[in-house]
């Protein structure tokens, strides 16, 4: 009977609770891994574009930036994803681009960030776990009054020949009237589990 016991206690609920715990600690070892992965293609991204873009205003104005982004945004985004074997996408439920328009998910995620933003708490990024992925977000906010050229009120920050350019190359626009420190849109990095 004591071996009986002894048997029982060796396959009690201790060892499922060890397991549970090392199947937890695994799942947030991943989950650092995801967040440290995503906060690096998510800064390498947001470098390569700013550093395109400001490279572009200098050469052709900022109406020229217009055909810039208009032309090489996807570019430079597919050629990140292909370097740091994810997909990186730049996400605002006021899109520029219709590529840009959120899914489901990312209408969620946006809507969450605005009103956290609206109360005041700090927009950090988050996963977003999936069927066979793993969704990185991250908050881009309107940072530079360079920003504001292209994106602020057509009336006051954007000039007549730049609001020409993105009224010519995306007559759907909805990417305007924006004001320095408001949510523009995520970063979306998705990465196969």
């Amino acid at each position: 009977m004591a071996l009986l016991l002894l048997g029982w206690a060796c396959n009690s609920p201790t060892q499922q609770t060890t397991d549970t715990a090392s199947e937890s600690q695994t799942t947030a070892k991943a989950a650092t891994d995801f967040q440290i992965a995503g906060d690096s293609v998510a800064n390498a991204a947001q470098k390569a574009f700013v550093g395109a873009l400001m490279k572009a205003i200098n050469e052709q104005g900022t109406a020229g930036a217009v055909s810039f982004c208009n032309v090489h945004a996807l570019p430079i985004a597919d050629s990140l994803s292909q370097h740091y074997n994810c997909t990186i996408q730049r996400i605002s439920d006021h899109y520029r681009n219709p590529a840009d328009m959120p899914d489901a998910t990312d209408s969620i995620v946006i809507a969450d960030y605005q009103a956290q933003k609206t109360a005041g708490t700090v927009l950090s990024a988050r996963l977003v776990e999936q069927e066979n992925q793993v969704i990185y977000y991250k908050p881009i906010m309107v940072g530079m009054p360079t920003c504001l050229q292209c994106h602020g009120d057509p009336k006051n920050d954007i000039d007549p020949a730049t609001l020409a350019a993105i009224r010519g190359k995306y007559p759907a626009d909805l990417a305007t009237g924006y004001q320095h420190g408001d949510l523009r849109g995520v970063w979306k990095i998705a990465f196969r589990k």
